[in-house]
């Protein structure tokens, strides 16, 4: 599966995105202008073309995660994880009680507002996802307790860059001990069984991730992947010259 960050909060970019054909988009709260406001109008847009939208959510926005859901997320995607409690409290914020804290409430979009209360129960019950991102050195040295935690998460996604910044090396993923920290938490998960996502800069690295396993892969985000275009047409443009 292909999926992109969605970093604008204009719709029209999230819907040319699912026009272009994404497997799904993850409309991103911690590194963009996007608020709860500006969430349910990405997810409507994808929709159009049934494309699901998950949320990511940053330290401190665990409650964020039901809001997500009753505008029509797929799920969330969170981020800092380093312990167990970390995924046992995201996965209670998106699960109805007796299993998790969830409030129920069907006046909104998800639940077509009041219309649709048994389709929006057996989303929250048989669809609902959760990925925990790995994205430090404590996360990683973490993974052996992580990964055997009850009702553990759909995906564990590995964010590159910040887990370079918090080696010591910000930006340079390429840099072999962030390549080497990557593979070790890498193999973990794929021991496991469990699934891998990744975050990468570029289809050439996304093959390469395929190739080591991963089965999400997170190419880039709306305003990378147009900023790329834009310079490619521009030095195309100057070269006929």
């Amino acid at each position: 599966m292909l999926g992109t960050f969605v970093k604008s909060s204009d719709s029209t970019i999230a819907e040319s995105l699912a026009a272009a054909r994404f497997d799904y988009l993850i409309a991103d709260l911690e590194h963009s202008t996007q608020t709860r406001a500006t969430i349910p109008e990405i997810i409507r847009a994808a929709a159009i073309f049934s494309v699901p939208v998950l949320v990511r959510i940053g330290l401190g926005q665990v409650l964020e995660g039901g809001a997500a859901l009753e505008g029509g997320a797929a799920g969330v995607q969170v981020t800092g994880v380093t312990s167990p409690y970390r995924v046992i409290s995201a996965r209670s914020a998106i699960t109805l009680p007796p299993l998790g804290e969830l409030g129920l409430s069907f006046s909104h979009r998800a639940a077509g507002f009041g219309r649709a209360p048994d389709a929006y129960l057996d989303r929250l019950r048989e669809e609902t996802v959760l990925i925990a991102q790995i994205e430090t050195r404590a996360g990683i040295e973490a993974l052996p307790d992580l990964l055997t935690v009850d009702r553990p998460p759909d995906a564990w996604f590995l964010g590159p860059v910040d887990l370079s910044c918090d080696l010591g090396h910000p930006g340079d993923i390429g840099h072999p001990e962030v390549q080497m920290a990557l593979e070790q938490a890498a193999e973990l998960i794929r021991d496991s069984g469990q699934r891998l996502s990744v975050f990468v800069a570029d289809l050439d690295d996304a093959r390469r991730w395929r190739e080591r396993g991963a089965t999400a892969i997170v190419l880039g985000s709306d305003v990378m992947l147009l900023a790329d275009k834009a310079a490619t047409t521009v030095d195309a443009w100057h070269a006929l010259r």
